[in-house]
């Protein structure tokens, strides 16, 4: 063979393996994304965690919430890379945009809320249909507290340095457990883009970590059915049946209505008359975002029961035993949180959005925003919340 027509075949083999190569990782890429951080997680911030400190159970997956005793639908979280009921977060802000990041607990994330209709999805339309371009990032963590608000924020706003941070507090935030002002914040990792994709996975595979798929078909309910470890009939049937009535329970069972709800009703009698103060956390935020030039703002929603009494019947069912007849949160004995809140934030001079007037106004004229069971805002709670911030936001700017 003359040396030519070998350098031909060398030149046509390269090219082949070359080009197998290159649609490979083009394959790679389409159907295994990576987040552009490999250390940033939502699963480090909730008491979900599990022991192994590699593996993370909320990133790319679909979790569902479901009421049956409200309603048919089951409701849908999909989750980003991240962790987060969001669209996918690009640490770089698109020219000209200013961008807001939502903080808080399940009324930022949207629980019994549709995919695309929670709060924050329903404040970003809104800002956009008035013409401003904005991105609006869904930060919400059902189950969690002051304490996981803060080391969010800590860690996440350095990273996608948003404009504006909205922190809601709800009710069930104001509690007397200790909360530590966090004294690190995450140094971010980043994936290296010139690595080929399959080795990135063979690493991933290795540390136990889950292979993120863009056509991840896994789905999960954030309200396991019994047996489940994490839900409290499994092991303790006995004592919880003498609390709700006999269909909240096969509910609760079934995995079709949340099984941590029962006896709320006595918490929020309790804890509301607790003194509680977030000056001290306030103050920290404030003097964090204030030296990044950032802007902060409260927003603060009750508990359904201290607007109106008109899911004290519902609530009954799942409190047979603990409630009395006698209770009213909607009395000033009540408020004293809201009360703190106010002036915390007025003395740190921070921007407070109280929603509690707005939404005892609907509630007195028959728009009640909750659901009857579960205590999570429906579609028109979550559109009155997002109008009333972005409405709050607007005015502080003009």
């Amino acid at each position: 063979m003359k040396l030519s027509q070998l350098n031909t075949k060398i030149i046509k083999y390269s090219t082949y393996v070359a080009v197998v190569v290159m649609i490979q990782e083009l394959l790679f890429r389409l159907f295994f994304p990576i987040p552009e951080l490999s250390n940033f997680d939502r699963i480090n911030y909730t008491h979900l965690k599990t022991t192994s400190t590699s593996y993370s159970p909320l990133r790319n997956v679909t979790w569902t919430w479901q009421s049956s005793l409200d309603t048919p639908v089951v409701f849908s979280h999909y989750m980003n890379m991240y962790g987060f009921r969001d669209q996918e977060w690009a640490i770089e802000k698109h020219t000209h945009e200013k961008r807001y990041m939502f903080f808080g607990d399940s009324f930022t994330e949207g629980i019994m809320a549709v995919q695309g209709k929670d709060m924050v999805s329903k404040f970003q339309n809104l800002a956009n249909s008035n013409g401003l371009k904005i991105e609006a990032f869904n930060a919400g963590m059902m189950g969690v507290g002051m304490n996981s608000y803060l080391n969010l924020i800590v860690d996440a706003v350095p990273i996608f340095k948003p404009d504006h941070a909205i922190l809601t507090l709800y009710a069930n935030d104001f509690t007397t457990k200790q909360i530590t002002i966090p004294e690190t914040r995450l140094l971010p990792e980043y994936y290296n883009g010139y690595t080929p994709r399959i080795i990135e996975l063979v690493q991933q595979a290795v540390a136990e970590r889950p292979i993120l798929s863009r056509f991840s078909t896994k789905t999960r309910s954030l309200i396991p059915a019994v047996p489940a470890s994490n839900n409290p009939w499994t092991d303790d049937e006995k004592t919880l049946k003498k609390h709700v009535s006999n269909e909240v329970a096969e509910v609760m069972k079934n995995g079709a209505f949340n099984c941590f709800i029962y006896n709320q009703l006595v918490y929020q009698e309790q804890m509301l008359k607790e003194p509680v103060s977030f000056k001290k956390e306030l103050e920290f935020l404030k003097r964090f975002l204030n030296d990044q030039s950032i802007e902060l703002s409260i927003v603060y929603v009750p508990y359904r029961n201290q607007v109106t009494k008109h899911y004290l019947p519902f609530e009954r069912s799942y409190c047979l035993q603990d409630c009395s007849d006698e209770w009213d949160l909607t009395s000033d004995a009540y408020s004293g949180h809201r009360k703190q809140l106010v002036k915390d934030c007025k003395e740190l001079d921070i921007h407070l959005i109280d929603l509690h007037n707005t939404i005892l106004k609907e509630e007195k004229n028959g728009n009640h925003l909750y659901w009857n069971y579960d205590d999570h805002f429906k579609e028109a709670g979550y559109s009155l919340m997002a109008t009333e911030i972005y409405r709050e936001l607007q005015s502080t700017q003009n």
